[in-house]
Protein backbone atom coordinates (compact mmCIF):
# COMPACT_ATOMS: atom_id res chain seq x y z
CA UNK A 1 0.00 0.00 0.00
CA UNK A 2 1.53 3.31 -0.88
CA UNK A 3 2.63 5.71 2.13
CA UNK A 4 1.32 9.00 2.21
CA UNK A 5 4.17 10.89 3.65
CA UNK A 6 4.27 14.83 3.72
CA UNK A 7 7.79 16.57 3.79
CA UNK A 8 8.58 19.23 5.24
CA UNK A 9 11.07 21.92 4.85
CA UNK A 10 12.41 24.60 6.96
CA UNK A 11 12.22 28.73 5.35
CA UNK A 12 14.67 29.96 5.21
CA UNK A 13 14.14 33.88 5.30
CA UNK A 14 13.11 35.50 2.12
CA UNK A 15 11.43 32.80 0.79
CA UNK A 16 9.31 33.37 4.09
CA UNK A 17 9.66 36.64 3.32
CA UNK A 18 8.04 36.34 0.05
CA UNK A 19 5.75 33.61 0.84
CA UNK A 20 4.09 36.43 3.84
CA UNK A 21 4.12 39.34 1.17
CA UNK A 22 2.07 37.58 -1.43
CA UNK A 23 -0.09 35.49 1.39
CA UNK A 24 -1.01 39.27 2.64
CA UNK A 25 -2.02 39.73 -1.19
CA UNK A 26 -3.42 37.78 -3.72
CA UNK A 27 -1.82 34.37 -2.95
CA UNK A 28 -4.32 32.05 -0.71
CA UNK A 29 -3.72 28.24 1.24
CA UNK A 30 -6.29 26.09 -0.49
CA UNK A 31 -7.61 23.05 1.64
CA UNK A 32 -8.58 19.70 0.41
CA UNK A 33 -9.84 16.27 1.40
CA UNK A 34 -7.70 13.64 0.28
CA UNK A 35 -9.96 10.39 0.33
CA UNK A 36 -6.77 8.10 -0.09
CA UNK A 37 -5.40 9.21 2.87
CA UNK A 38 -8.34 10.11 4.71
CA UNK A 39 -7.20 13.89 5.59
CA UNK A 40 -6.76 17.30 4.58
CA UNK A 41 -3.97 18.51 2.26
CA UNK A 42 -2.87 22.09 1.85
CA UNK A 43 -1.23 23.99 -1.36
CA UNK A 44 -0.06 27.30 -1.83
CA UNK A 45 -1.84 28.98 -4.93
CA UNK A 46 -1.62 31.81 -6.75
CA UNK A 47 -3.55 33.16 -10.09
CA UNK A 48 -3.34 36.56 -11.91
CA UNK A 49 -4.24 37.56 -15.28
CA UNK A 50 -2.02 36.73 -18.55
CA UNK A 51 -1.17 40.31 -18.58
CA UNK A 52 0.60 39.38 -15.00
CA UNK A 53 2.49 36.11 -16.57
CA UNK A 54 5.75 37.56 -16.15
CA UNK A 55 4.81 38.25 -12.33
CA UNK A 56 3.78 35.05 -11.97
CA UNK A 57 7.29 33.43 -14.03
CA UNK A 58 9.13 35.60 -11.15
CA UNK A 59 7.45 34.21 -8.53
CA UNK A 60 8.24 30.94 -9.19
CA UNK A 61 11.99 31.50 -10.34
CA UNK A 62 12.06 32.48 -6.44
CA UNK A 63 10.18 29.63 -4.94
CA UNK A 64 11.77 26.64 -6.74
CA UNK A 65 13.16 25.59 -3.15
CA UNK A 66 9.72 24.62 -2.67
CA UNK A 67 9.31 22.81 -5.77
CA UNK A 68 6.50 24.30 -7.14
CA UNK A 69 4.60 22.63 -10.21
CA UNK A 70 4.81 24.17 -13.92
CA UNK A 71 2.30 27.29 -14.07
CA UNK A 72 -1.36 26.77 -15.14
CA UNK A 73 -3.18 28.51 -17.60
CA UNK A 74 -7.42 28.54 -17.77
CA UNK A 75 -9.66 30.52 -19.41
CA UNK A 76 -12.80 31.80 -16.96
CA UNK A 77 -16.12 33.22 -17.38
CA UNK A 78 -17.55 34.63 -14.41
CA UNK A 79 -21.31 36.87 -14.09
CA UNK A 80 -21.51 39.92 -12.35
CA UNK A 81 -24.86 41.30 -12.19
CA UNK A 82 -25.95 39.19 -15.10
CA UNK A 83 -23.00 40.56 -17.25
CA UNK A 84 -20.26 37.72 -18.99
CA UNK A 85 -17.09 38.99 -18.20
CA UNK A 86 -14.50 36.32 -20.12
CA UNK A 87 -10.65 36.15 -18.62
CA UNK A 88 -7.23 34.19 -19.16
CA UNK A 89 -5.63 33.57 -15.69
CA UNK A 90 -2.62 32.03 -14.67
CA UNK A 91 -1.76 30.20 -11.61
CA UNK A 92 1.39 28.67 -9.86
CA UNK A 93 0.53 26.10 -7.47
CA UNK A 94 2.74 24.34 -5.00
CA UNK A 95 1.35 20.92 -3.69
CA UNK A 96 4.23 19.74 -1.82
CA UNK A 97 4.86 20.25 1.91
CA UNK A 98 1.37 20.25 3.34
CA UNK A 99 2.06 19.86 6.70
CA UNK A 100 4.22 23.32 6.42
CA UNK A 101 1.28 24.50 4.60
CA UNK A 102 -1.02 23.63 7.28
CA UNK A 103 0.73 25.70 9.52
CA UNK A 104 0.69 29.01 7.49
CA UNK A 105 -2.94 28.54 7.01
CA UNK A 106 -3.81 28.59 10.63
CA UNK A 107 -1.80 31.87 11.22
CA UNK A 108 -3.00 33.50 8.27
CA UNK A 109 -6.79 32.70 8.42
CA UNK A 110 -9.41 32.21 11.34
CA UNK A 111 -11.60 29.01 12.37
CA UNK A 112 -14.10 29.85 9.29
CA UNK A 113 -11.29 30.17 6.38
CA UNK A 114 -10.90 33.62 6.08
CA UNK A 115 -7.99 35.95 6.00
CA UNK A 116 -6.88 37.82 8.44
CA UNK A 117 -4.31 40.39 9.78
CA UNK A 118 -2.56 39.69 13.28
CA UNK A 119 0.38 41.77 14.75
CA UNK A 120 2.42 38.40 14.86
CA UNK A 121 2.00 38.39 11.04
CA UNK A 122 3.19 41.79 10.67
CA UNK A 123 6.17 41.03 12.57
CA UNK A 124 7.47 38.76 9.80
CA UNK A 125 6.94 40.89 7.71
CA UNK A 126 9.64 42.76 5.71
CA UNK A 127 10.63 45.17 3.64
CA UNK A 128 10.57 43.04 0.45
CA UNK A 129 7.36 41.23 2.14
CA UNK A 130 5.90 44.58 1.64
CA UNK A 131 6.95 44.74 -2.04
CA UNK A 132 5.15 41.72 -2.92
CA UNK A 133 2.19 43.12 -1.23
CA UNK A 134 2.27 45.48 -3.22
CA UNK A 135 3.35 44.29 -6.80
CA UNK A 136 -0.47 42.11 -5.46
CA UNK A 137 -2.76 44.77 -4.60
CA UNK A 138 -1.06 48.08 -4.95
CA UNK A 139 -1.15 51.27 -7.39
CA UNK A 140 0.52 54.32 -8.13
CA UNK A 141 -2.06 57.18 -9.20
CA UNK A 142 0.00 59.16 -11.43
CA UNK A 143 -2.40 62.19 -11.86
CA UNK A 144 -1.61 62.38 -8.19
CA UNK A 145 1.52 60.66 -7.21
CA UNK A 146 -0.05 59.01 -4.48
CA UNK A 147 -0.19 55.06 -3.82
CA UNK A 148 -2.60 52.58 -2.36
CA UNK A 149 -3.10 49.05 -1.42
CA UNK A 150 -6.27 47.61 -1.92
CA UNK A 151 -7.52 45.98 2.08
CA UNK A 152 -11.40 46.09 1.20
CA UNK A 153 -11.84 42.28 2.73
CA UNK A 154 -10.29 43.35 6.28
CA UNK A 155 -11.89 45.08 8.77
CA UNK A 156 -11.22 48.61 10.49
CA UNK A 157 -9.25 46.46 13.44
CA UNK A 158 -6.69 44.89 11.27
CA UNK A 159 -6.35 47.71 9.13
CA UNK A 160 -5.16 49.55 12.52
CA UNK A 161 -2.28 46.94 12.56
CA UNK A 162 -1.36 46.74 8.85
CA UNK A 163 -0.62 50.44 9.57
CA UNK A 164 1.44 50.37 12.52
CA UNK A 165 3.26 47.28 10.49
CA UNK A 166 3.81 49.30 7.32
CA UNK A 167 5.29 52.28 9.46
CA UNK A 168 7.26 50.02 11.39
CA UNK A 169 8.42 48.33 8.41
CA UNK A 170 9.50 50.81 6.28
CA UNK A 171 9.16 54.26 7.90
CA UNK A 172 5.93 55.37 5.83
CA UNK A 173 2.71 55.89 7.33
CA UNK A 174 -0.63 55.73 5.33
CA UNK A 175 -4.07 56.52 6.52
CA UNK A 176 -7.10 54.77 6.53
CA UNK A 177 -9.51 55.44 3.71
CA UNK A 178 -13.27 54.35 3.42
CA UNK A 179 -15.14 54.27 0.32
CA UNK A 180 -18.70 53.30 0.11
CA UNK A 181 -20.23 51.40 -3.43
CA UNK A 182 -24.07 50.86 -3.79
CA UNK A 183 -24.54 50.50 -0.01
CA UNK A 184 -21.53 48.85 1.11
CA UNK A 185 -18.51 50.32 2.54
CA UNK A 186 -14.63 48.85 2.56
CA UNK A 187 -11.14 50.10 3.75
CA UNK A 188 -8.18 50.62 2.28
CA UNK A 189 -4.85 51.77 2.70
CA UNK A 190 -3.61 55.17 1.23
CA UNK A 191 -0.49 56.76 1.23
CA UNK A 192 -0.31 60.55 0.58
CA UNK A 193 2.32 61.38 -1.40
CA UNK A 194 5.22 62.02 0.67
CA UNK A 195 4.35 58.80 2.67
CA UNK A 196 4.50 57.58 -0.89
CA UNK A 197 7.61 58.58 -1.58
CA UNK A 198 8.91 56.96 1.85
CA UNK A 199 7.45 53.37 0.80
CA UNK A 200 8.58 53.37 -2.63
CA UNK A 201 12.27 54.48 -1.22
CA UNK A 202 12.23 51.51 0.92
CA UNK A 203 10.37 48.78 -1.57
CA UNK A 204 11.44 50.22 -4.84
CA UNK A 205 14.65 47.74 -4.87
CA UNK A 206 12.12 44.90 -4.46
CA UNK A 207 10.77 45.26 -7.18
CA UNK A 208 12.62 44.06 -10.33
CA UNK A 209 11.79 44.83 -13.76
CA UNK A 210 11.88 40.77 -14.73
CA UNK A 211 8.57 41.29 -12.55
CA UNK A 212 6.54 43.61 -15.15
CA UNK A 213 5.79 45.33 -12.44
CA UNK A 214 7.93 48.52 -12.66
CA UNK A 215 4.87 50.45 -13.55
CA UNK A 216 3.93 50.69 -10.12
CA UNK A 217 6.83 52.31 -9.11
CA UNK A 218 6.96 54.71 -12.07
CA UNK A 219 10.14 56.60 -13.30
CA UNK A 220 10.48 59.82 -11.42
CA UNK A 221 7.80 58.95 -8.43
CA UNK A 222 11.02 60.49 -5.92
CA UNK A 223 10.83 63.70 -7.72
CA UNK A 224 7.19 63.91 -6.69
CA UNK A 225 7.60 66.31 -4.04
CA UNK A 226 5.77 70.31 -4.04
CA UNK A 227 7.05 72.18 -6.81
CA UNK A 228 8.82 75.84 -6.79
CA UNK A 229 6.52 78.37 -8.62
CA UNK A 230 6.74 79.12 -11.76
CA UNK A 231 8.10 75.41 -12.20
CA UNK A 232 6.30 74.27 -15.27
CA UNK A 233 4.53 76.07 -18.45
CA UNK A 234 1.67 77.87 -18.23
CA UNK A 235 -0.84 77.84 -20.57
CA UNK A 236 -3.04 80.61 -20.74
CA UNK A 237 -7.19 79.69 -20.38
CA UNK A 238 -8.30 81.71 -23.31
CA UNK A 239 -5.88 80.41 -25.46
CA UNK A 240 -7.09 78.58 -28.20
CA UNK A 241 -7.48 74.71 -28.72
CA UNK A 242 -6.06 74.32 -31.50
CA UNK A 243 -2.95 76.87 -30.82
CA UNK A 244 -3.21 74.94 -27.14
CA UNK A 245 -2.73 71.48 -28.85
CA UNK A 246 0.03 72.52 -30.93
CA UNK A 247 1.95 74.09 -27.67
CA UNK A 248 1.36 70.60 -25.34
CA UNK A 249 2.51 68.29 -28.54
CA UNK A 250 5.55 69.98 -29.17
CA UNK A 251 6.70 70.10 -25.33
CA UNK A 252 5.82 66.26 -25.21
CA UNK A 253 7.95 65.81 -28.19
CA UNK A 254 10.77 68.11 -26.83
CA UNK A 255 10.71 65.88 -23.82
CA UNK A 256 11.08 62.76 -25.58
CA UNK A 257 13.79 64.00 -26.91
CA UNK A 258 15.31 64.42 -24.30
CA UNK A 259 14.72 61.20 -22.71
CA UNK A 260 14.10 57.39 -23.21
CA UNK A 261 10.89 56.84 -24.19
CA UNK A 262 11.56 53.23 -26.00
CA UNK A 263 9.53 51.03 -23.35
CA UNK A 264 7.19 53.42 -23.08
CA UNK A 265 6.28 57.21 -21.68
CA UNK A 266 7.41 58.33 -17.94
CA UNK A 267 4.48 60.51 -17.37
CA UNK A 268 5.43 61.27 -13.44
CA UNK A 269 8.86 62.09 -14.96
CA UNK A 270 7.87 64.59 -17.48
CA UNK A 271 5.10 65.93 -14.65
CA UNK A 272 8.44 67.06 -12.65
CA UNK A 273 10.27 68.27 -15.06
CA UNK A 274 10.95 71.68 -15.43
CA UNK A 275 9.33 73.75 -18.63
CA UNK A 276 6.45 70.92 -19.00
CA UNK A 277 2.74 71.24 -18.55
CA UNK A 278 0.36 69.76 -15.99
CA UNK A 279 -2.27 67.26 -16.32
CA UNK A 280 -4.98 69.86 -16.24
CA UNK A 281 -4.34 71.98 -19.49
CA UNK A 282 -3.36 68.66 -21.19
CA UNK A 283 -6.76 67.01 -19.88
CA UNK A 284 -8.60 70.27 -21.00
CA UNK A 285 -7.31 70.40 -24.82
CA UNK A 286 -6.94 66.26 -25.46
CA UNK A 287 -9.73 64.58 -22.90
CA UNK A 288 -6.91 62.52 -21.44
CA UNK A 289 -2.72 62.18 -21.39
CA UNK A 290 -3.18 59.27 -23.68
CA UNK A 291 -4.83 61.14 -26.64
CA UNK A 292 -1.79 63.69 -26.29
CA UNK A 293 0.74 61.11 -26.49
CA UNK A 294 -0.86 59.49 -29.65
CA UNK A 295 -1.44 62.97 -30.99
CA UNK A 296 2.45 63.62 -30.90
CA UNK A 297 3.21 60.28 -32.14
CA UNK A 298 4.56 59.16 -29.01
CA UNK A 299 4.23 55.44 -26.68
CA UNK A 300 0.56 55.70 -24.89
CA UNK A 301 2.01 53.07 -22.14
CA UNK A 302 3.52 54.50 -19.23
CA UNK A 303 6.55 53.96 -17.19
Amino acid sequence: MESYKTEVIKLDDRIRSIIYGTLMGDSYISRHYDKRCDKNTYQFRVEHSTKQELYVKWLRDQLTELQPQELSYRNRVVYIKGRKISSSTVALIICKNSIMWQHLRNIFYDGSGIKRVTPEIMDGMTCESVALWYMDDGCYHQYRNVAAIATHSYTLGEHHIMVDGIHRITGAKPTISKKCHSGTCYYYLYFPRDETIKLLHSIGRYIPYETGMRYKVPLGWDRATRLPPNYRQCMPARIPDEDARLLIINNLKWFASNNDVTDGFPVVLYLYTKDSYSFKPILRVFGSVEAALDAAGLPTNFI
